[in-house]
C-alpha cells in the first residue's frame, strides 16, 4: 500500500518528528554539561519524551503487525472458510482460519437434510449419516449463527441459505462461487439447493467432480458455469480442476458485502512485512498474514502460481470492518494435496505429541512462530500457551529461543500449521484428548460442581493446592458410583474444589464424555481390569457392579460397557427365592467366569467364586440307560451317583434326581420317594441332560419311548417326549433327552380358550409335544400341546401303563396278602380302626366297626387303606367266589368311591364290580374334577381281576354341569348368596359338590312374581342368605348368553336357570311373534349405556332390548326418576330386528290431544312403530338440546330426527333469558308446528301443547306476515343491532325492522355503545308502522309516541337528543351527509344479518291447516330504493351475493320469469336487467337457472358490448365464488379469460375474493398477475396494497424491488412514492417519511411528490412534520403558480390545525412573496 494505514482514534506522526525526538535524545545523552545540570523540570521533559517514544514504537509496531482473526472479532452473520475436523453423529467440527474452532449441528446442514431428520421422528425411515456425506478435510464456507463469549463457542451454519444470503443473485455471473446442497439425483445430473426462492441449480454429470460423492443433503462448494432465466436457473459444477483455475474478474461486480470466501484472486503484493504481507486484489485491499502464507516443508513440492509478480490467494474471511484477510498456500484450495497433507500431519505429529521447537517469528501481542526439528513444519504457540504463569514481557523472553520441548495440541488444516504448547502443565499431562484415556485406569479429579444426579469433575494430575487440570477433560461421577453404598445426600460428604481418585468407566471421544466411579471397592481393585470380551477366560475372577436385577438372574457391567449374566443358580450357594431382596443395583461383586461367547458378547458367570469339578470329565451323555444310587435324600430331590466299575467307586460321576423324576405319576413318585432311602440302587434310569449338571430320570415315558435329541435334526411335525421344565403367564418351557428346551406359547397348549396356564399344567409333568417351530439362528423351537396335533396311536392307555408300574414298584414295599377287591373285616385296636389280622394299616372310609367292607385302594407310603361298605360291592365280591357269570356292556356307568391325584376309583352300577379309571386321557389334558358319590359315563378297555377303564369324555369337553343328572322341573334348594340389577345369584346347597365347590344357579327378575308390578323392584324381596326353593328351567351359557335347554351338551360354561313360580322352560328363542310391534311388556332396567345413549333392559332369560333416552320414562342419568336399575317399567315395542327397541313414553305411547289447527293423535296408538320420518305437524314428541344458537336451540328427537326451537316458541310470554334455563342434553317435550329442509320447527307454547289451554298467551304467536298490521303494538327479541338498524324476531318467520330514528329520541354516535343498549335477546316493545307482503318487509318503531312505553333509552345516560342533534348539524356537514349516504352501498338483507346460527329458517313450511303448509320466504330486501349507478362496470353484490346495484327503471318490477324474458327481449344488450334477472333466481335459490341465464346473456349481448359482457362475467364469477367450488370458479374464469380483457378479468376476480374475505386467494391472485403483467403498474401497486393491507410488510418490501426491476425506469419515482402513502396508511409512517425524503433529495422540483407528501403526514396526525415541509417547500423557488397554490395550502393548514399566530406569519410569508413577484414583473 501507498500508504500507511493507522488505527483510528490517534494522530499520526511523522518520520521527521521521530528524528527529532531521536536527536533531543542523543543531546541529553551526551551534553555532559546539561546532564549535571538537571533538575526536576528536566526530568519530566525526559519522561514526557521517554512515554512518546514508546507510544511511536507502539504505533509503529501496530502499522508492521498483520492481523490474525481472534474470537472477539468474530460476529453473526460473518463468512469463513473452514476444514471438516470431527465428524460425529449429529454434528460436524470445523476447524477454521487462525486456530478457531466452530460447531455445525445437523439442524443447520441444508434443509433437504432436516426434513430427513423429521422424518425419522415420525417415520421409521433412517438419514444417511453425516460421515457418509461429509469427510475430514473437506473446505466448506460457514456463517456464524452464535457466539457464546462466555464458553467460547462459535456455531456456524453451511446451509446455503445463510451462507449465500449476502449473494445478489440478479446479478450473479459465471464464474463466481456459490455454495449449494443436494436435492435429489436426477438422470442428466442432480437438482441442487442455492437457498434462494426462485432460483435452483443444477449440476450436470460432465461438469460433476469424479471423486466426489452427492449424496441428498449434502452441501458442496460449486463455480457457476452457466445463468439462465435471469438468474433462476444456475448451471455449476464442483470440478476440482475448474474450481482450481477460476479467478474472479473485475466485471463480476463483487463487493465486499457479496464477497464469497473461497473465491480465488490474483494478489499483488504492494508492502512486505515481518509477519505478512498487504495488497491489492481486485480493486479492493486485504492481507496474508504468515500464518496463512506458503510456509510448507521442503519434503512436499507443490507448484506455485506466481506470474507477473502476481500470487493466486484465496479468500478467506471479511471482517465486520472490511477487513479481507486472504491465504497464498495452494494447498487450502487444493483439495487433494490437502487430504494428504492432513493424513501426514495427523500420522507424525498427532496431538500429543513431544517435539523440540526454535522460535522464528514473533507476533506481537499473540505469540510466536516455531518451527519444528528444524526442518520440520511451522507451529504457532500463542501466548495463553507459552508458561502456566503468563506475564507483560513474556514474549520478550521467548524472543529467539531454540530448541525448546513443547507438545503438539491441535493442527489448523486451514492454516496447514501446528499449535503447540510450552506450559509444564501440558507438558506433564498424562492425558491430552477423551481417546488417549483407556477404561479401566485411575485418574485424579478434581469436583468442579456438587448435583444431585452426581459429581461434575476435571480431570489432572497432583493433590490438593497442587492440583493440575488436564487441558479441560470433563468426566461425571453419577449418584450410582459415589460410593459402595447408594447416597442419599452427597453434597454432605463432597464439596466443590475437592479432590477425588476415581476409576473410567466409560469413554466417549464424540460426545466428550467420562464416566467414571469412585466406588473404593473398584478403585481399589487388584483384579484385573476388563475392557473386552476377547481377554476374558474361563474361571477368570473379575470385579463388576450390578446394573439389572431380574427374578432370573442378575446383569453385572464392567469397563467399557462389557456386560455379563449371573443365572438364579449361580447367585449363591443356597437357592435364592428372590434376588431383589438379597442384591441392590449398583452393588460391587466379584464374579467368576463360567463361559465366554466373545463373538456374540455373551457372557456367564457365577457369584460362587470357588472352582466346581466339571462333570463333562466322564463318559456321560444324554440318552444313555445307567443304574444309579442314593447318595443322599435332599428335601424334593435325590443326590445320586452313576453306577460304574467297582474299582473307580470314587470316581462315579454325582447326578441329581428331582422327585418328580421318579415316575410319570404324581401319587407313584410321592410314594417312591417316601420309601427310598441313602445306598438304595435305582435301575433302570435315562441320562438327561449333562451341561451343568448330570439329570437322569426314571420316567416310564422317557426310557421307553424317550431319546437324545439334537438340536440339527428337529423337524417341523416332529412328536417329542418331554416334561414341562418352567410354567410362565406367557406359556409353558418343556425340556427333552438332551437339555434341549421349547416353549409352548399359551395359544398352542390347548384346543380351546385357557385363563390360566398353572390351572393345566405343572412342573415335571410328562406331556407330549410336537414340533411347529424352528429358529436355527437363535438356537430356539417352538412346540404346540394340542391333544388334536399330539395324537397317541400306538400307545397303551395311560391306566395300562399305570398299572404296569405299579406291579414294578412293589419290592419297594413290604410284601402283604391284601390287594384291592378283598373282603375285610374292620375292627378298632388303640383308638384307631384297623383290618383284622393285618395290623400296620389305618382304615379310612365311612364305615363302623365290625362291618365288612371292600379294600378300594391301598397307601403303602402313608399305610392308609381305603375301604368301602357300598351293598351292590359286598354283595359282588362276597358271591365272586361262586363264579357267578358276569355280563359287562362296554359303555357303562360307574360310582365314584376314591380320588387321588392320579386315578379313581369306582365301581359299576350294573353288577357292583370294580374299576380303576384314570383320571385323563391323554397326558396332556387336565385332570377331570370329580366328586365320591358321582355317577360318571366310563369305557371298559380292560377286563382281569381289577377292571381298568377310561372316562368317556375328556375332560376339556365336560363343563361344570354336564355330569350332574338334572332335568328341567327338578326341585332344588339354594342360598341367596348375591343379589345384583336384574338377577339373584344362589347357592344350591341340595346338589353334590363338583370342583370342589357348590353348584350355582341365578333367579332373574322376572322369575320371581308371575305378575309383577310396574315400577317395583322385584329383587327387594331377596336378601342374602335367604334360603329358598327354586324349579329349574334351564341353563344359561355364560359365554353366548343364550338360554339352552337342560339336554344341551354344546355349552362348554353354563349356569343353571332358575324360577320361583314357573314350572317349565320359558318360550324358545324364536319370539318374534311374542314381540310384535305395538304389543306391551313389562321389562327390567339392567343399566344405562352411555355410548348408545339408552337404558339396556331384559324381558327374561335370554330376552333383551333397549330403551332410548328420549323414549325413556326420564331423561336424567341412571338411578334418577323411574328408571332405576332393576325396576319393572311397562313399554312398547317399537322395533324388532337384531335388537328390541322399547318405548316408555314419546310420540309411540302419548295420548290423544287436540289442538286447533293441528290433527287428533288419536290414531297413533293404533299405528305405534311407525318410523320417526313419518312424524308430521301436530305430533308431540320428545326432544334433546343440542346445541344452544343466538335465536332458539337445535334439538335432537326421537331416533333420528332433528329439528328447532325458536326463541319466541319457547312460551307464550316473552321473558329476559329465556334461553338461559336450557342446557345441553336436556330433555324437553315439544310439538312439531312445522317443517324445513334441514329438520321439523318444534314449539313449547302451551297454548299449543295442550288441547285445553284457559290462559290467553300474553304473545301470540304469528304465523304469517298477514297477521301483522299496521299501528298494532306487539313484543319482539331482538336479533341483531347493525348500521342499518335495529332488526327484531316477530315470530319464527316474520321479522321486523326498526330504523335508529325510530329506536329512540336520543342519538347515538357510537356503534359500540347501540350494541351494548340494543344487545340481542332483549325483549322490546313495538309499533308496527308499514307492511309490505309481496317483499316480506315490516317497518317498527319502538319510539314513546307510537308504543305507549317507555324510551329503550333512560335519561341518565345523557346522550343528546335527536332533534336537537339535527339542528346544530351545519349546511356543510349536512350536505356531506348526504353525499356519503348517496356513495353508501346498498344493505344486506336481512336475510344475511339474522341467519347466524347452524340451522337455517328458510324455506320453513308453517302449520295453519291440518295438512302441510306452503313454503313463504321470511327474508326481506331493504334496498329498493336504490338507483343505478352510471358506471355499470362497478358489479358489488349485495343480499343475495350477486345481485348489483341495480332497480328496474319500471314503477312495478318483473314478478315472473315469462315477464323477465319479455322484458329483455326489448333491451337484450342490458347487463344490468339480466344481472338482475339472475337475482330474481336466487331469491328463490334457484341457483342453475341463474347460471342458465347468464349463459344465455353471453350468447344475446353484443360482443362489441365488451362492458356489458364482462358485467354479465362478474355475475357469473361472484355466482360461482358463492354456490360453486373452487373447480367451478376456475373453469369459470378460464372462459372468462378467453372472451374478455384478460387483466380487466383478473381485476374482477381479485376484487371478488377480497369482498368475500378470501384474502389468501386473493393474494395468490395477484402473486400470479405480478408474473403474467410484469410491466403493469397497476398490477404490482395492486399487490403491494393487497400485502399491506394484510400486514405482510417485508413481502411488500420484496414486490416493490422486484417491480422496480420489472417496469420502466421512468415508472420507478411513480411506483416508490404510492409506496410511501402506503407506508402511512398500513405500515410504518417512519419509513414512508424516509423514502419521501430519499425521493426528494433527488427530485426537488416535483411539486406533486411534495404534495403528496404533506397529505399523508397530515393525516396520519404528525403536523410539526407537516409544518417543516410546509416550510421547504415554499423556500424552493418554483413557478409562481405552484407557489401560490403551496401558500394557500400553507394557509389553510394553520387554520385548521395551527393557532392564529402561526396562519398570521404564513399570511405575511405568502405576502411578501406576492409582492416579490410584482416588483419583479415592475423591473422587468
Amino acid at each position: 500500500m501507498s500508504e500507511i494505514c493507522f488505527p483510528r482514534g490517534k494522530p499520526t506522526t511523522t518520520t521527521t518528528q521521530k528524528r527529532k525526538f531521536q536527536e533531543n535524545g542523543n543531546e541529553n545523552l551526551f551534553t555532559e554539561n546539561r546532564f549535571k545540570s538537571s533538575d526536576k523540570k528536566d526530568k519530566k521533559i525526559r519522561k514526557k519524551e521517554k512515554d512518546l517514544d514508546e507510544e511511536i514504537e507502539d504505533e509503529i509496531v501496530k502499522k508492521q503487525n498483520v492481523e490474525v482473526l481472534q474470537f472477539k472479532k468474530v460476529e453473526v452473520g460473518m463468512l469463513l472458510v473452514g476444514c471438516v475436523k470431527d465428524i460425529y453423529e449429529l454434528e460436524l467440527v470445523m476447524c477454521l482460519p487462525d486456530h478457531l474452532i466452530g460447531y455445525v449441528k445437523a439442524t443447520r446442514i441444508s434443509q433437504t437434510f432436516s426434513e430427513k431428520l423429521e422424518k425419522t421422528l415420525y417415520c421409521d425411515e433412517t438419514t444417511t449419516p453425516l460421515s457418509e456425506i461429509f469427510k475430514v478435510g473437506e473446505l466448506l464456507v460457514c456463517s456464524v449463527a452464535s457466539v457464546n463469549p462466555v464458553t467460547k463457542s462459535l456455531q456456524l451454519s453451511i446451509d446455503p441459505k445463510c451462507v449465500n444470503a449476502n449473494l445478489n443473485f440478479s446479478t450473479l455471473q459465471p464464474g463466481m462461487f456459490v455454495a449449494a446442497s443436494v436435492k435429489s439425483k436426477e438422470d442428466h445430473g442432480f437438482q441442487l439447493d442455492v437457498g434462494k426462492d426462485g432460483t435452483s441449480g443444477f449440476l450436470p454429470l460432465k461438469h460433476k467432480d469424479p471423486e466426489t460423492h452427492l449424496p441428498p443433503g449434502g452441501v458442496i462448494r460449486c463455480v457457476i458455469v452457466e445463468v439462465k432465466n435471469d438468474g433462476k436457473i444456475l448451471i455449476l459444477s464442483n470440478d476440482k480442476k475448474r474450481m482450481n483455475k477460476t479467478l474472479a474478474r473485475l466485471n463480476d461486480g463483487i463487493t465486499l458485502d457479496s464477497m464469497f470466501p473461497g473465491t480465488l484472486v490474483k494478489f499483488n503484493t504492494t508492502k512486505e512485512l515481518p509477519f505478512g504481507k498487504f495488497g491489492k486484489f481486485l480493486q479492493f485491499e486485504g492481507s496474508v498474514s504468515c500464518l496463512n502464507a506458503d510456509n510448507r516443508s521442503s519434503d512436499v513440492t507443490i507448484k506455485h502460481d506466481d506470474k507477473n509478480n502476481f500470487l493466486t490467494a484465496c479468500v478467506m474471511y471479511v471482517t465486520c470492518d472490511k477487513h479481507v484477510a486472504l491465504s497464498t498456500n495452494p494447498v487450502l484450495w487444493r483439495d487433494t494435496e490437502r487430504l494428504q497433507l492432513v493424513q501426514q500431519f495427523q500420522e507424525k505429529y498427532s496431538v500429543g505429541t513431544k517435539c523440540l521447537s526454535s522460535v522464528v517469528k514473533m507476533m506481537k501481542g499473540i505469540g510466536v512462530v516455531c518451527k519444528i526439528d528444524n526442518n520440520g513444519p511451522s507451529a504457532v504457540i500463542f501466548k495463553r500457551n507459552l508458561s502456566d504463569k503468563i506475564s507483560e514481557d513474556i514474549l520478550d523472553e521467548w524472543n529467539g529461543k531454540k530448541n525448546f520441548e513443547s507438545r503438539v495440541i491441535n493442527f489448523c488444516s486451514v492454516n496447514m500449521t501446528l499449535e503447540l504448547s510450552a506450559k509444564r502443565s501440558v507438558l506433564d499431562a498424562k492425558y491430552l484428548r477423551y481417546e488417549d484415556i483407556i477404561p479401566g485406569t485411575l485418574v485424579q479429579c478434581k469436583i468442579i460442581q456438587v448435583q444431585q444426579k452426581g459429581l461434575q469433575v476435571v480431570l489432572g494430575s497432583g493433590e490438593g493446592k497442587g492440583f493440575k487440570s488436564c487441558n479441560s477433560l470433563m468426566g461425571f461421577v453419577s449418584k450410582l458410583h459415589l460410593s459402595d453404598i447408594i447416597l442419599q445426600h452427597p453434597e454432605k460428604i463432597f464439596n466443590e474444589g475437592n479432590v477425588i481418585k476415581c476409576r473410567v468407566l466409560t469413554t466417549s471421544a464424540k460426545r466428550r464424555h467420562l464416566h467414571l466411579t469412585h466406588k473404593q471397592s473398584l478403585v481399589g481393585s487388584k483384579l484385573p481390569i476388563v475392557t473386552n470380551y476377547d481377554v476374558i477366560k474361563r474361571d477368570d475372577l473379575m470385579h463388576g457392579f450390578i446394573s439389572n436385577i431380574k427374578p432370573f438372574g442378575c446383569f453385572v457391567k464392567f469397563y467399557d460397557d462389557v456386560t455379563g449374566f449371573v443365572p438364579h443358580h449361580q447367585l449363591s450357594a443356597t437357592p435364592v427365592q428372590n434376588p431383589q431382596k438379597l442384591f441392590f443395583i449398583g452393588q460391587v461383586v466379584k464374579c467368576r467366569v463360567i463361559s465366554n461367547d466373545a463373538g456374540n458378547k455373551k457372557l456367564k458367570l457365577s457369584f460362587r467364586t470357588t472352582s466346581e469339578k466339571r462333570v463333562v470329565e466322564h463318559n456321560v451323555t444324554p440318552g444313555m440307560m445307567v443304574n444309579v444310587e442314593v447318595t443322599m435324600k435332599e428335601q424334593s430331590q435325590l443326590s445320586v451317583k452313576i453306577i460304574g466299575d467297582e474299582s473307580e467307586r470314587s470316581d462315579w460321576p454325582t447326578a441329581m434326581m428331582s422327585q418328580y423324576q421318579l415316575s410319570d405319576f404324581d401319587e407313584i413318585s410321592r410314594n417312591i420317594f417316601t420309601m427310598v432311602r441313602e445306598e438304595m440302587v435305582l435301575n433302570d434310569c435315562i441320562v438327561v441332560a449333562t451341561k451343568q449338571q448330570i439329570q437322569v430320570s426314571r420316567k416310564h415315558s422317557l426310557v421307553e419311548r424317550g431319546s437324545k435329541v439334537n438340536f440339527c435334526d428337529l423337524i417341523i411335525g416332529q412328536l417329542l417326549r418331554c416334561f414341562v421344565r418352567q410354567v410362565t403367564s406367557y406359556g409353558v418351557f418343556v425340556e427333552t433327552v438332551g437339555g434341549l428346551v421349547g416353549l409352548c406359547p399359551k395359544s398352542a397348549i390347548c384346543d380351546k380358550y385357557l385363563a390360566d396356564v398353572n390351572d393345566r399344567f405343572m412342573i415335571g409333568q410328562s406331556v407330549v409335544a410336537v414340533v411347529t417351530g424352528i429358529e436355527d439362528d437363535r438356537k430356539r423351537f417352538l412346540v404346540s400341546l394340542r391333544t388334536s396335533q399330539c395324537s397317541l396311536v400306538d400307545e397303551q392307555p395311560i391306566i395300562s401303563q399305570y398299572s404296569d408300574e405299579i406291579k414294578k414298584i412293589k419290592k419297594f414295599f413290604p410284601k402283604d396278602k391284601l390287594k384291592v377287591g378283598d373282603v375285610v373285616t374292620v375292627v378298632t385296636k388303640n383308638g384307631t380302626r384297623t383290618i383284622e389280622g393285618i395290623p400296620g394299616f389305618e382304615v379310612r372310609g365311612d364305615i363302623t366297626e365290625g362291618s365288612t367292607a371292600i379294600v378300594v385302594h391301598k397307601d403303602f407310603a402313608t399305610k392308609v387303606l381305603f375301604v368301602t361298605n357300598e351293598t351292590s360291592v359286598v354283595d359282588f365280591y362276597s358271591s365272586s367266589k361262586q363264579k357267578v357269570k358276569e355280563t359287562f356292556e362296554r359303555q357303562t356307568r360307574a360310582q365314584v368311591l376314591f380320588v387321588n391325584d392320579d386315578i379313581i376309583m369306582g365301581f359299576v352300577v350294573n353288577n357292583g364290580r370294580l374299576v380303576q379309571v384314570f383320571r385323563k386321557n391323554h397326558w396332556n389334558e387336565k385332570n377331570v374334577l370329580v366328586e365320591i358319590g358321582q355317577n360318571i359315563n366310563i369305557e371298559i378297555i380292560q377286563r382281569k381281576n381289577l377292571l381298568l377303564g377310561k372316562i368317556q369324555e375328556s375332560s376339556s369337553d365336560l363343563g361344570d354341569f354336564p355330569l350332574l343328572d338334572i332335568s328341567v322341573g327338578s326341585k332344588v334348594r339354594g342360598e341367596v348368596t348375591s343379589i345384583r340389577a336384574t338377577t339373584a345369584i344362589v347357592k344350591l346347597t341340595s346338589l353334590p359338590i363338583v370342583h370342589g365347590r357348590h353348584q350355582v344357579g341365578r333367579i332373574h327378575a322376572s322369575e320371581v312374581f308371575e305378575e309383577c308390578k310396574p315400577n317395583v323392584s322385584p329383587m327387594n324381596n331377596l336378601k342374602v342368605g335367604d334360603t329358598i326353593s327354586c324349579t329349574v328351567i334351564g341353563v344359561r351359557d355364560v359365554m353366548t348368553h343364550r338360554f339352552l335347554e337342560i339336554t344341551n351338551r354344546k355349552a362348554t360354561r353354563g349356569v343353571i336357570e332358575l324360577s320361583l313360580w314357573r314350572s317349565a322352560p320359558p318360550p324358545s328363542d324364536n319370539i318374534g311373534a311374542e314381540f310384535s310391534v305395538g304389543k306391551k311388556k313389562k321389562v327390567f332396567v339392567k343399566n344405562f349405556d352411555r355410548s348408545r345413549e339408552s337404558y339396556l333392559v331384559e324381558v327374561r332369560p335370554g330376552v333383551r332390548g333397549f330403551v332410548p333416552k328420549l323414549l325413556a320414562l326420564d331423561g336424567g342419568k341412571m338411578g334418577q326418576g323411574k328408571m332405576k336399575q332393576g325396576r319393572c317399567v311397562e313399554c312398547n315395542v317399537v322395533k324388532h330386528g337384531d335388537t328390541i327397541m322399547f318405548a316408555c313414553r314419546g310420540l309411540y305411547v302419548c295420548s290423544t290431544v287436540v289442538v286447533a289447527n293441528f290433527p287428533p293423535l288419536g290414531a297413533l296408538i293404533n299405528g305405534v312403530g311407525e318410523d320417526v320420518c313419518d312424524i308430521t305437524v301436530g305430533h308431540v314428541t320428545n326432544g334433546e338440546i343440542r346445541e344452544i344458537v343466538a335465536d332458539g336451540a337445535l334439538v335432537r328427537m326421537e331416533l333420528r330426527g332433528k329439528g328447532k326451537l325458536f326463541s319466541t316458541d319457547i312460551s307464550d310470554e316473552f321473558v329476559d333469558g329465556m334461553l338461559k334455563k336450557f342446557r345441553v342434553g336436556q330433555i324437553i317435550r315439544c310439538r312439531v308446528i312445522g317443517r324445513s329442509s334441514k329438520g321439523f320447527v318444534l314449539t313449547m307454547r302451551k297454548s299449543l301443547m295442550h288441547e285445553t289451554c284457559d290462559l290467553e298467551p300474553v304473545d301470540r304467536d304469528i304465523c304469517d306476515i298477514t297477521d301483522v298490521k299496521p299501528k298494532q303494538i306487539i313484543r319482539g327479541i331482538i336479533k341483531v343491532c347493525s348500521e342499518s338498524g335495529i332488526f327484531v324476531t316477530l315470530s319464527r318467520c316474520v321479522h321486523g325492522r326498526v330504523t335508529f330514528a325510530n329506536a329512540s329520541k336520543y342519538y347515538v354516535s357510537d356503534h359500540k355503545e347501540a350494541i351494548e343498549i340494543f344487545y340481542p335477546g332483549r325483549i322490546v316493545h313495538c309499533c308496527v308502522i308499514s307492511v309490505s307482503p309481496h317483499d316480506g318487509r315490516v317497518e317498527l318503531s319502538m319510539l314513546k309516541r307510537d308504543t305507549g312505553h317507555c324510551d329503550i333509552i333512560n335519561d341518565e345516560n345523557r346522550f343528546p337528543l335527536r332533534r336537537k342533534r339535527k339542528l346544530e348539524e351545519t349546511a356543510t356537514q349536512q350536505k356531506c351527509r348526504k353525499t356519503r349516504i348517496l356513495k353508501s352501498e346498498p344493505k344486506s338483507s336481512v336475510e344475511i344479518l339474522i341467519k347466524q346460527s347452524e340451522f337455517n329458517e328458510d324455506n320453513i313450511k308453517v302449520a295453519t291447516t291440518v295438512g302441510d303448509c306452503d313454503v313463504i320466504e321470511p327474508g326481506f330486501v331493504w334496498d329498493d330504493d336504490v338507483t343505478i349507478d352510471s358506471n355499470k362496470e362497478d358489479i358489488m353484490t349485495t343480499d343475495d351475493e350477486i345481485c348489483p346495484k341495480i332497480k328496474v327503471n319500471d314503477d312495478e318490477p318483473p314478478e315472473s320469469a315469462v315477464e323477465w324474458e319479455k322484458l329483455l327481449l326489448l333491451h337484450h344488450n342490458e347487463s344490468m336487467l339480466w344481472i338482475r334477472f339472475m337475482a330474481f333466481h336466487l331469491k328463490s335459490k334457484e341457483i342453475e337457472k341463474a347460471r342458465n341465464v347468464a349463459e344465455k346473456s353471453l350468447t344475446l349481448i353484443d360482443r362489441s358490448a365488451e362492458n356489458e359482457r364482462l358485467n354479465i362475467w362478474s355475475a357469473l364469477l361472484n355466482l360461482e365464488n358463492k354456490y360453486g367450488c373452487d373447480v367451478t370458479m376456475k373453469q369459470t374464469m378460464d372462459r372468462a379469460l378467453k372472451c374478455s380483457d384478460q387483466l380487466k378479468v383478473y381485476f374482477r376476480v381479485v376484487k371478488i375474493y377480497e369482498e368475500s374475505g378470501k384474502k389468501e386467494k386473493a393474494g395468490e391472485m395477484l402473486e400470479k398477475m405480478t408474473t403474467k403483467f410484469r410491466q403493469n403498474k397497476e398490477v404490482w401497486l395492486a399487490h403491494m396494497r393487497h400485502l399491506m393491507e394484510e400486514s405482510h410488510h417485508q413481502e411488500a418490501q420484496e414486490s416493490l424491488k422486484r417491480s422496480l426491476l420489472s417496469l420502466p425506469k421512468k415508472q420507478n419515482l411513480e411506483i416508490i412514492s404510492k409506496f410511501a402513502q402506503m407506508e402511512f396508511t398500513f405500515g410504518e409512517a417512519e419509513r414512508g417519511r424516509t423514502m419521501f425524503e430519499n425521493i426528494l433529495e433527488n427530485y426537488r422540483k416535483r411539486t406533486d411528490i411534495w404534495s403528496m407528501y404533506v397529505d399523508a403526514l397530515v393525516k396520519v396526525g404528525m403536523y410539526d412534520a407537516a409544518r417543516d415541509v410546509f416550510t421547504r417547500v415554499t423556500s424552493l423557488s418554483l413557478s409562481s403558480k405552484k407557489m401560490k397554490s403551496f401558500y394557500r395550502r400553507f394557509v389553510d393548514f394553520e387554520t385548521k390545525h395551527g393557532n392564529d399566530d402561526d396562519a398570521k406569519i404564513v399570511k405575511e410569508k405568502a405576502l411578501k412573496y406576492a409582492e416579490s413577484l410584482v416588483e419583479q414583473v415592475m423591473a422587468e
